[in-house]
Order: structure tokens, then C-alpha cells, then sequence
């Protein structure tokens, strides 16, 4: 999947299905709630041939993660997400991070994924969103049950993260990445696009639009220069060789 991360709870990041095809990725990622406004979003995209990949994340489903992760899959058996990633950045400390011990998370993991997996044996579940590196759920990966179908990374800066999460032996993905600045060229988009397929079949560009410079789109809801750059990088690489 080369996907976008968009927000169904906020109006102006909810793409339509042809402003991404226009952009020519085939996937989301979004942060899933039991809310209308999320199953609404999410099966317009669903049904208009995206993959989807979605986030169990600190303000999903409140006290109740794992009754709420359950009930959550529960109602998308008929139109099933590509991805469930669980947890958001436990290794990091931010804004927008789901910080936690090692420990916290597996009890998470114990809670969670187990209610996941009885809603929806055929999902595919992965450590959510280890912030630039695997190396925090190395000692602790063992000890998570049901077994992770894959990592995902947030952010690596070089090949050789991408290269030393590898070496734990599962599948990865990288769903929130960017790469824009003034000097940046749709062939410097395209190089990156590049590396990160060399190592894992799904990605998700962060973001379509926020109150920074990391939004595709501005505050107008124009397309900004990393718009295009994205746009063209896309072009330039053609369909999707997986290597991973």
C-alpha cells in the first residue's frame, strides 16, 4: 500500500477517493474509532477500492482499548483493514505519541491483540509506530501474545533502521514518513520511495493536512509543492515492484 495519513474526524483532512487517486496512491492509514463519522469515511474509501490501514491509538476508544479495538473490528469483518496497528510511538515522548514502558505495552498487546484476533482471525496485526527505530521492542518481542504479524516504523531516518528492524524477522511497514523542504525534488521523493520498498510492502505519508508544513494540502486546501513532489515521484516510479 502506498498510502496517506488522513483524520475521519476532521473535515478538512478527509480526502475524497478522487483527490487521492489524483495523487495516485492506493491506501490510508487513520486512526480508528467507534464513532459514525469514522465508519462513514472509512467505507467510502473502502468501497472505492483503497486499502486501508488503521491505528489503535491513545484517544481510540478511551479506558476500554481492548473492548472497544474489539468492537471496533468487529463491525468492519465485511470490508477488512489491510493493516491494524497497535500503539502509536511507545518509545517516544510527544504530543501526539502514546508513550509507555516496556512492560505497559505488552500488557497492551496481551489485552488488545488477543481481542482483535478472536474479532477478526484473519487480521493481520502489527507493533504500531516505533518511532525511527525496532530496537525498543526488541527485548520485550517474545513476550507478545498473540505473536505481531509485522513492525511499524515511524519516521527511520537511513536504510540501515529499516535494515536493523529487519533483523527481528518480521514483516514491516512504515506508516508515517515524509520528506519535503524547499530544496527537495520529486527524484529525491522517488529515491526514498525507493529504500523504503526495498524493505516493506506498505507506507503511509504523513500528512494530507495539518496546521504545519508536513500538510500536502495548506490551509486553503491547495495542493502545496510536496503535493507535487509526492505526485511526481509516483509518476516517475511507475506500478508498485515489491522487493520485500
Amino acid at each position: 500500500m502506498r498510502a496517506i495519513c488522513v483524520d475521519s474526524m476532521n473535515p478538512s483532512n478527509r480526502p475524497s477517493p478522487a483527490r487521492l487517486a489524483a495523487l495516485g496512491v492506493d491506501g490510508v492509514r487513520m486512526v480508528a474509532f467507534n464513532d459514525p463519522r469514522f465508519f462513514a469515511y472509512y467505507r467510502r474509501l473502502w468501497s472505492a477500492g483503497f486499502q486501508i490501514s488503521v491505528v489503535v491509538a491513545r484517544e481510540s476508544f478511551g479506558d476500554d482499548i481492548a473492548g472497544g479495538s474489539r468492537q471496533c473490528v468487529a463491525s468492519l469483518r465485511s470490508e477488512p483493514p489491510v493493516l491494524i496497528l497497535l500503539g502509536n510511538e511507545p518509545n517516544e515522548v510527544g504530543e501526539s505519541s502514546w508513550t509507555m514502558a516496556p512492560d505497559e505495552y505488552v500488557a497492551l498487546w496481551k489485552d488488545a491483540a488477543s481481542e482483535i484476533r478472536e474479532a477478526a482471525p484473519e487480521a493481520r496485526i502489527y507493533v504500531g509506530g516505533l518511532f525511527k527505530r525496532a530496537d525498543w521492542i526488541r527485548p520485550i518481542l517474545d513476550r507478545l501474545d498473540p505473536v505481531p504479524d509485522g513492525i511499524d516504523l515511524h519516521y527511520p531516518d537511513d536504510e540501515d533502521a529499516l535494515r536493523s528492524a529487519a533483523e527481528l524477522g518480521l514483516p514491516l511497514s512504515v506508516m508515517e514518513w515524509n520528506y519535503v523542504g524547499r530544496r527537495v525534488t520529486a527524484k529525491d521523493v522517488a529515491g526514498w520511495i525507493e529504500v523504503l520498498e526495498r524493505w516493506c510492502a506498505d507506507w503511509g505519508w504523513y500528512c494530507w493536512k495539518d496546521g504545519s508544513y508536513m500538510g500536502l494540502v495548506g490551509p486553503s486546501d491547495r495542493p502545496r509543492k510536496s503535493w507535487r513532489d509526492l505526485r511526481d515521484a509516483l509518476r516517475l516510479l511507475g506500478p508498485r515492484r515489491l522487493q520485500a
